[in-house]
């Protein structure tokens, strides 16, 4: 009569790494495909500040993705223009000048934001002289191509680690292995938010049912 409440528990305990890892299993899928997700889905107005050593620098020209981009000019070494969000290559010629590059990430947004350094504001400086392109790195960006690279492969090796908690508390095999696979749940991220408050109540939920589990043996109690 007494150990019924021990097997629910550990179930109940279950479902919530169970349901924390496959959020995260679901996110890290949404991270990875995110960039052809947003290919093409809005026209973003973006502004690129183009200077050299002595200053602001006019008759540019702009190339999104090898295509000529048409500009308009705004103050000195300022130009807007509209492109498609998703992943870009933005590339700044200038007569006299070495080439300037950049891959970006264009995400959606609202029609009346504000330039904002990395995210529809982009600068580039511009080297006097022949040579090769140089690559300018933009604010907010590295972060963007962090999270497209490693984001995912994290996700996923911590939803498995979640996994692999869900089974041992399923057994009631190993604590150890139910703590661990309740905390790499939660640091999965599933959905943000959801995913890491399930895995938090699990570990407060595992605390209480520590007695249901062996720690020499293997064996556990009969549900």
């Amino acid at each position: 009569m007494h150990e019924r409440p021990v097997a629910g528990g550990t179930r109940a305990i279950t479902l919530l790494i169970l349901a924390a890892s496959l959020t995260g299993l679901a996110t890290a899928w949404g991270v990875h495909i995110m960039p052809d997700e947003y290919d093409g889905l809005q026209q973003v107005e973006i502004t690129i500040e183009v200077v050299n050593a002595t200053g602001p620098l006019d008759n540019v020209t702009l190339l999104i993705d090898d295509a000529t981009a048409n500009l308009t000019a705004g103050e000195a070494g300022t130009y807007t223009t509209t492109v498609n969000s998703g992943m870009r290559t933005l590339e700044v010629q200038a007569g006299n000048h070495r080439i300037a590059w950049s891959e970006v990430f264009i995400a959606e947004q609202d029609a009346n934001m504000e330039p904002t350094a990395g995210v529809n504001l982009f600068r580039f400086t511009l080297l006097e002289g022949e040579g090769t392109a140089t690559e300018q790195e933009q604010p907010v960006q590295e972060l963007w191509r962090g999270m497209f690279a490693w984001c995912p492969f994290l996700m996923l090796v911590f939803s498995l680690i979640g996994l692999g908690g869900a089974w041992a508390a399923w057994q009631r095999s190993s604590f150890l292995a139910a703590q661990l696979g309740a905390l790499f749940s939660a640091l999965a991220l599933g959905f943000l938010l959801v995913g890491p408050l399930l895995g938090l109540i699990a570990l407060i939920l595992l605390q209480r049912q520590k007695h249901a589990f062996s720690f020499k043996t293997g064996k556990h109690p009969p549900p």
